[in-house]
């Protein structure tokens, strides 16, 4: 929910006479030995009518969090009233209010928070505003459901006459429906919550100018507004900038300034701290295991990239954009919701953007739609590495097909929203890196995986690429750790990206599935393979990741009765995953019960009919019985499912020269030569069918050919009789023993 939200920060030391100008004493408006802190904190998310908020719930639990801190001074649970969402009618609030006039003494300090909806009801410029309660009604504020802020402002007179000291922190947000809307209510509002209270003796902290919004960030804390969220932190010890256990007014300043603009960057969000006072008073304490435990932690930082929802309808930015314009800006915001960002070229996202972005008058609303565009774009980007990282079956074990069609558009999508941001942005690096990590998954999906030299240097390139950009992106280590092991059969690099993978996150269980299997499968060490499993059970011993990774071990290492129990167990925690079917019945194939392979084979198939794996080990599992036809057809379902496939098209070669349909082959040979020209598979099944006729010494030239471009299917010279002929001659041996070791 796109959210306009108007923070006010209002510290309030009221006196009884006017302090006289020259050189002003150093006031610390928090140490009160003598008196008592007493708070009223009222957040509401969750409006019986009007539209949900998202934060402003988790902004007030946080805040009366820091209260009963020891920098906050709330001594007793019992001090302190917090009312959230339904708690927070009308009644409650004022019984609320009436209990904290009761309370507070002279020397007392007294907090009222507020986070929620708020408006003006009327057109007049004299009206202060309301702050709306959860019943409160959609109009006629004075009708009852609302607090006025004369109302508001009578109460801190009260209690600024005991001389009590006020805090009032209002965080409202204009609700949509009201007079605000046709009458500039959400910028008045908030200039009314401003200086509507008197100036003498008082620090006002904004979250942002009157003309600019304050945001939000789900990632931060769980979700919070980002001015509450390190004004928190600030409060906490974060602002105590030279480590004296104190935080004075200049301190919070800068670390408001310094945090909050960064974090809200292309769009400007500016705090303001305004103070009547010397910038050197003396605002809170801090306590120093709380700040020096704040600092390690680094809770600053946000966890990802997404988009700062305003806390209003972003329909309240249209009385500044041109009557001409606000159509084709409502229509770039449809398509952004619908994620139709390039096509049709006259009738998506860029195209509006382009045609509107420079008659936008309002700075804060063009970069709005920058940082909303950016966002929308690497939104299918995110879900997918979030969901990788979380091991969800789904999307590790998704199809070739199901890649290419999800993941084809994201580098494109990816590259338009850095170019958007622009370099300076603290999160262009972490979209430029995903970018090229999208594109090294897609080239790999289009393929079915690195078929030559040449594209397994690209895709090192690419994932290098992407780790200039984000050293710790966890899939880029984790895909380039595996690359050297399968593509390149470099331990020591594979190993060593696998190590720098942990650095950056030793919980994650699937590294450790991926590098046993990549270790017992590339480098026959099963028993550093096996290590790596347990390390990663003592993570999760239930993810089946990890154990579909023992499995493989076992497989590889020939112990196939110990793969079957590990898959079996692997399926009985979570049987949807198509790829541990096939690979089940793999095993049933090579340990001799294949009335169980065939079974479990059909099963993967039906799990996910567009899974390629499942096509190409069914496919081959009855080449091997001569089952021609059923091969045939096998592999043919999977070329359909992922045309560029090149490895089920060699295996369909295959079935085909075993018939001597040699027009059939030629016909796949055509097409792998399309695909790549450089690919060894061309000139080998050439040599094949030369072979068969008889045309000894061309099948010899196009033999050694294949050789040089990468050739890796001994079976199909060793266990077959397609070159029976050189064989006998010797010719053969002499060409095995000049381009390959024993």
């Amino acid at each position: 929910m796109r959210r306009l939200l108007f923070s006010i920060f209002i510290l309030w030391s009221v006196k009884l006479y006017t302090q006289e100008r020259g050189t002003q004493p150093v006031v610390d408006y928090k140490i009160n030995p003598t008196g008592k802190t007493y708070a009223v904190v009222v957040a509401i998310s969750d409006y019986s009518i009007y539209r949900k908020l998202e934060y402003a719930h988790r902004d007030g639990m946080a805040f009366a969090d820091w209260l009963l801190s020891p920098g906050g001074e709330v001594a007793d649970r019992a001090d302190l009233k917090l009312l959230i969402n339904e708690q927070a009618t009308q009644a409650a609030v004022v019984q609320a209010f009436d209990w904290l006039n009761d309370k507070c003494k002279e020397g007392d300090r007294a907090f009222i928070y507020f986070a929620g909806h708020g408006d003006v009801e009327s057109k007049s410029a004299n009206e202060p505003g309301y702050l709306l309660c959860y019943d409160s009604p959609e109009r006629l504020f004075a009708g009852g459901g609302a607090i006025s802020l004369n109302s508001l402002q009578e109460l801190i007179t009260t209690l600024s006459l005991k001389n009590t000291k006020v805090v009032v922190i209002l965080d409202a947000c204009h609700a949509g429906k009201l007079a605000g809307d046709v009458v500039n209510g959400r910028q008045r509002a908030v200039e009314n919550m401003i200086y509507y209270i008197p100036d003498p003796n008082v620090i006002k902290i904004l979250s942002c100018k009157a003309e600019q919004n304050s945001r939000e960030e789900p990632n931060l804390g769980g979700g919070r507004g980002i001015f509450s969220y390190y004004l928190v932190n600030g409060l906490k010890g974060l602002a105590d900038l030279n480590k004296n256990n104190k935080i004075t007014i200049a301190e919070l300043e800068r670390y408001l300034e310094d945090n909050v603009i960064k974090a809200t960057a292309p769009i400007k969000q500016e705090p303001i701290l305004r103070s009547s006072g010397s910038k050197m008073d003396v605002f809170s304490k801090v306590n120093p295991e709380t700040r020096d435990s704040m600092i390690s932690g680094n809770p600053e930082s946000p966890s990802k990239f997404s988009m700062i929802n305003p806390r209003v309808i972003n329909d309240n930015y249209l009385y500044g954009i041109d009557t001409s314009t606000r159509p084709d800006y409502q229509r770039f915001n449809e398509q952004l919701t619908k994620k139709r960002f390039f096509i049709p070229s006259d009738n998506c996202a860029e195209y509006y953007f382009n045609k509107i972005i420079s008659k936008i008058a309002p700075e804060e609303l063009k970069n709005e739609m920058i940082r909303n565009y950016a966002v929308a774009l690497q939104e299918q980007a995110q879900r997918i590495i979030n969901d990788f990282i979380s091991v969800k079956v789904d999307e590790i074990s998704k199809s070739g097909k199901k890649i290419l069609d999800e993941y084809k558009d994201l580098p494109t999508y990816l590259e338009r929203a850095s170019a958007l941001l622009g370099d300076e942005h603290y999160y262009f690096g972490y979209l430029k890196s995903n970018q090229y990590l999208f594109e090294s998954l897609v080239m790999m999906a289009t393929k079915g995986g690195i078929e030559s030299e040449s594209d397994s240097e690209k895709q090192l390139n690419l994932l290098k690429k992407s780790l200039v950009f984000n050293q710790k992106n966890p899939l880029s280590l984790y895909f380039l750790s595996s690359l050297f092991a399968s593509q390149f059969n470099q331990k020591d690099s594979c190993e060593f990206y696998f190590r720098k993978l942990l650095d950056v996150n030793s919980t994650w269980g699937l590294p450790y599935a991926k590098h046993a299997y990549d270790l017992a499968r590339y480098f026959e060490d099963y028993d550093e393979a096996l290590h790596t499993i347990l390390k990663g059970w003592t993570i999760d011993s239930t993810n089946t990741y990890l154990i579909n990774g023992l499995a493989s071990v076992y497989f590889y290492r020939g112990d196939y009765s110990k793969a079957i129990d590990k898959y079996k167990r692997s399926l009985s925690i979570d049987s949807s995953d198509a790829i541990a079917w096939a690979s089940l019945a793999t095993c049933y194939q090579v340990n001799g019960e294949n009335e169980l392979a065939e079974q479990t084979y059909e099963k993967s198939i039906k799990l996910d009919p567009d899974q390629t794996t499942s096509y190409n080990n069914y496919g081959w599992y009855s080449y091997l019985k001569k089952d021609f036809q059923q091969a045939e057809k096998l592999f043919l379902k999977g070329i359909l499912n992922n045309p560029k496939n090149a490895k089920l098209r060699g295996r369909l070669c295959r079935v085909y020269l075993d018939q001597k349909k040699f027009g059939k082959v030629e016909a796949q040979i055509k097409v792998l030569e399309e695909l790549n020209k450089d690919d060894w598979r061309v000139p080998f099944y050439r040599a094949c069918i030369e072979a068969l006729k008889g045309k000894n010494n061309q099948a010899l030239k196009l033999l050694k050919e294949s050789f040089e471009k990468n050739f890796d299917d001994y079976d199909s010279i060793e266990k077959t009789d397609y070159f029976v002929g050189l064989k006998k001659d010797g010719s053969l041996k002499k060409l095995l023993d000049e381009y390959f070791e024993e």
